[in-house]
């Protein structure tokens, strides 16, 4: 269950580390209740340790969408829901243990709880608590047996964090199960004015209200990021008209079976943002194309030169390729309005990891070229594949770059597939990390995968996929 940590050494660790903390909490729990039987003191304990390990695990996403610096620890998330899940299996064992050894005992004539024995069994909401509980266990251990690697690939990406958002599921379960044993089961089976006495009654209760409090708070945070991204795109290119006429300047090949055209944008320039894109009409096929006569391009120049815009793209053979690539100068074309939020992130705090495939490397180009003149304050890693060495669009310059000692740009060039260990490596390396993958859409989907099994937060993992080929 190695789960993206780089060896079994460090798994172990962080294995022990959690035991250790989950020991801690049983023992609190257990040390501040002398007044209870020794069975009951050690039962709830258990119980309750499990509880707040469930709590860390669910409350740790929410709060990193409101406070960046925890995204250090999200990863420690496995570790805390499989002990949770092993202390909740530890504790319905001890339960259903003595009451079995209830059982034993009454067979033998001991009635040493005769009032439980009386009203518990005649109380409904004794049975739907513990049907709760035993629900939420069940699916504790299947969120147990799943968390790992072999369980992420057999299932899908999709299917296992489906099963695994269960978790939601599993602590409002467990909170009502507690409820009811904290606030109503003793005041009811034993006829007493008040619920027995436990310090943990009100602090459960404000942890089950403060998570769904939280998430919506980080929600709500997270949409008014997002309006505000589309909002800063919207007045950036305010200025531009929704169509605009440009024309062919010339074309150059910067890898194999890929070519740069570059375009220039009469009267007052393009606006745009680095990373957006456009939509490009030929006004005239040479050659006839079933897919029409428009494509979308990402830009792969500065947004510094908005007189002349570059778009990058592999010859596929398509009529309009072919047309675009035997196009003479001045040739006029129509361009929509630039669009798209695969941009920098205003905040230069966090690290960036770029994932480029092929082509898919152009909106990067135009970000770094951008961020290279701009000298901003971002840390970026580049983690470039592609299938040879001929096929790497824009390579020297990226590396030309890199070696640049005055700059935190890093750039690791890969000839075929991703791996995960490489994927890993950098993760270990880049904590807080924002994540941008671009490429063709198998890519993108496998990288994300990958990025999810090593302990990326699906809200750090900004994508775009290239479908248009053709």
């Amino acid at each position: 269950m190695l789960l993206g940590i780089k060896n079994k050494k460090t798994l172990f660790f962080r294995h022990l580390l959690t035991a250790i903390v989950s020991g801690a909490l049983i023992y609190v729990f257990w040390l501040s209740r002398p007044e209870w039987s020794a069975d009951m003191r050690f039962w709830r304990a258990v119980g309750d340790a499990s509880y707040v390990l469930l709590f860390l695990v669910l409350i740790a996403g929410p709060v990193a969408k409101l406070i960046p610096r925890v995204q250090k620890v999200l990863s420690w998330r496995r570790e805390f829901g499989i002990w949770f899940a092993l202390l909740a299996l530890f504790h319905g064992v001890l339960i259903l243990n003595g009451w079995a050894r209830w059982d034993v005992m009454r067979f033998f004539g001991y009635e040493f709880i005769p009032q439980l024995d009386r009203y518990a069994r005649l109380e409904p909401g004794f049975g739907l608590s513990n049907l709760m509980g035993i629900v939420a266990l069940i699916w504790a251990i299947a969120l147990l047996v799943t968390s790992s690697d072999w369980a992420v690939r057999k299932l899908g990406i999709t299917s296992w964090k489906w099963l695994h958002y269960g978790a939601y599921i599993i602590f409002y379960l467990v909170s009502l199960h507690a409820i009811y044993f904290l606030f109503i089961h003793y005041t009811i089976s034993f006829h007493r004015p008040v619920p027995d006495p436990n310090w943990f009654r009100y602090p459960m209760l404000a942890s089950a209200i403060l998570l769904p409090l939280t998430q919506i708070l980080a929600f709500w945070v997270s949409v008014r990021k997002q309006n505000k991204s589309q909002t800063d795109v919207k007045t950036k290119s305010k200025n531009n008209n929704t169509l605009q006429t440009v024309k062919f300047l010339k074309k150059r090949k910067i890898a194999k079976g890929t070519y740069e055209i570059l375009l220039s944008v009469p009267d007052r320039g393009l606006n745009f943002i680095a990373g957006q894109y456009i939509q490009l009409r030929i006004r005239d096929l040479k050659y006839p194309d079933t897919k029409g006569s428009s494509r979308v391009f990402s830009i792969a120049s500065s947004p510094n030169n908005g007189k002349e815009i570059a778009i990058a793209f592999r010859d596929t053979g398509s009529g309009y390729k072919r047309t675009l690539i035997e196009m003479q100068k001045g040739t006029e074309m129509i361009i929509d309005c630039p669009s798209g939020n695969f941009t920098l992130p205003s905040d230069t705090s966090r690290p960036i990891v770029f994932v480029a495939g092929g082509i898919g490397i152009t909106p990067i180009v135009s970000m770094v070229r951008y961020w290279s003149e701009k000298k901003l304050g971002h840390n970026i890693t580049l983690l470039y594949a592609n299938k040879d060495a001929e096929s790497a669009s824009y390579y020297n310059e990226l590396e030309k770059l890199a070696n640049n000692a005055g700059v935190k740009f890093n750039l690791s060039n890969i000839y075929g597939r991703i791996q995960k260990e490489q994927i890993a490596k950098i993760y270990s390396e880049k904590e807080g990390a924002i994540w941008y993958v671009v490429g063709p859409p198998g890519m993108v989907s496998f990288v994300r995968t990958l990025l999810s099994q090593v302990g990326v937060s699906e809200i750090d993992v900004i994508f775009e996929d290239f479908s248009g080929y053709e």
